[in-house]
């Protein structure tokens, strides 16, 4: 358990070096700060990510339990900080698409990918925090809360489904929350995902407008 102790801290710790690295090469080039936080952002998310999903989706239901209740004093903070990073990445994302009006071309195209990279990420991180989240309440005493429609015991595979079911839904499909201890952060799942649902119309209408005032 003692290698779990601070690995949450950790997997923050190397995407927040990541994205510093790119921010700082970022502004010595000539980007704008805007710009700068967006890639940063990117390159810290894609680094979270890589490291989460390579260290769990293999693992089978006995390591799942075991990994999700190892005692990591660094886990909420990292996850409060991955939260909010990712809910404050859509102010550089406001500012990016506002960038994006004035320019042309080629350097407007990056822009709007930029912009989409951001918020996919984000997305993506949000989601995977859940499916830590779920899997770590599921296998906390009292074991639970969760129906699975099944005998077997879940697997990280099965909490990542019900995290992307409750993000790109806003509900649950097969599987029935039973508990309060999972349906209170199921709630706060669901409006964050609201908000990001938001968010992704917005800056299609958005692209959508620009490419129509580009034929015109």
């Amino acid at each position: 358990m003692r290698d779990h102790h601070w690995l949450a801290a950790a997997r923050v710790g190397a995407g927040v070096l990541a994205g510093a690295a790119v921010l700082a090469g970022s502004l010595v080039g000539g980007a704008s700060w805007q710009v700068g936080l967006s890639g940063a952002w990117c390159t810290g998310a894609l680094v979270f990510l890589a490291w989460v999903w390579t260290s769990i989706w293999a693992k089978d239901a006995a390591a799942t339990a075991e990994h999700a209740t190892a005692e990591d004093v660094s886990r909420a903070m990292a996850d409060v900080i991955v939260l909010g990073a990712s809910v404050a990445s859509l102010g550089a994302v406001a500012y990016t698409l506002v960038e994006a009006s004035g320019e042309q071309g080629t350097t407007k195209v990056l822009l709007i990918l930029l912009v989409v990279a951001t918020v996919t990420l984000a997305w993506a991180s949000v989601h995977t925090i859940y499916t830590l989240r779920y899997a770590d309440l599921y296998y906390s005493a009292p074991v639970g809360g969760i129906d699975f429609k099944g005998d077997e015991a879940p697997e990280y595979r099965d909490f990542a489904y019900l995290a992307l079911t409750i993000g790109m839904t806003y509900q649950v499909s097969d599987t029935d929350l039973q508990t309060k201890k999972i349906r209170r952060p199921a709630i706060r799942h669901a409006l964050i995902s609201f908000v990001f649902g938001a968010v992704i119309v917005a800056i299609t209408i958005n692209v959508v407008a620009s490419l129509l005032n580009k034929k015109s």
